[in-house]
C-alpha cells in the first residue's frame, strides 16, 4: 500500500480510488508513510482530511431539540389556523403555504446559529 502512495503521490484521482477502496489500510500506511513526505502539497491535504475525518454522527444538543420541537409544534399551529378562523383549505392552504413553513425555518436556523435577530440586522443594514 505503501509503494501505491508512493507512485501516485502526484495523481490524487488514484489517491482517493484507493482511499474509497480500502480506507484502513490506507489510513495505516499513510500515516507511516507521512513523516518521509510530509513536503508535498498532496500529502498535507490528505493528512489534514485523515486526521479530521470523523465517523460519528452529531444529533444535536438537548436545546436544539427542544427548538425543533416548539417550531414544529408552532408550524402545527399556523397549519391549524384555517379550521379555528373557518377558512375553507382550499382558500388558505395555496395562499400561506410559505407562511407556515418558512417563518419558523428561518428562526430555527437563526437560533441554531446563536445569533440574535440584532446582529443579523445590524449586519443587514451597516
Amino acid at each position: 500500500m505503501q509503494d501505491l502512495i508512493l507512485q501516485h503521490l502526484e495523481d490524487p484521482y488514484f489517491l482517493e480510488a484507493l482511499y474509497r477502496e480500502h480506507k484502513n489500510a490506507f489510513k495505516k500506511a499513510f500515516a507511516a508513510l507521512y513523516p518521509s513526505i510530509q513536503h508535498h502539497v498532496v500529502a498535507q491535504c490528505w493528512h489534514a482530511r485523515l486526521r479530521d475525518e470523523r465517523d460519528e454522527v452529531r444529533w444535536g444538543t438537548k436545546n436544539e431539540w427542544l427548538r425543533v420541537m416548539l417550531f414544529g409544534l408552532l408550524a402545527g399551529v399556523a397549519a391549524k389556523l384555517s379550521d379555528w378562523l373557518s377558512i375553507r383549505p382550499e382558500d388558505f392552504y395555496p395562499r400561506f403555504a410559505g407562511f407556515i413553513v418558512f417563518p419558523f425555518l428561518m428562526l430555527f436556523f437563526i437560533f441554531n446559529e446563536s445569533r440574535s435577530v440584532d446582529k443579523l440586522l445590524k449586519k443587514s443594514f451597516y
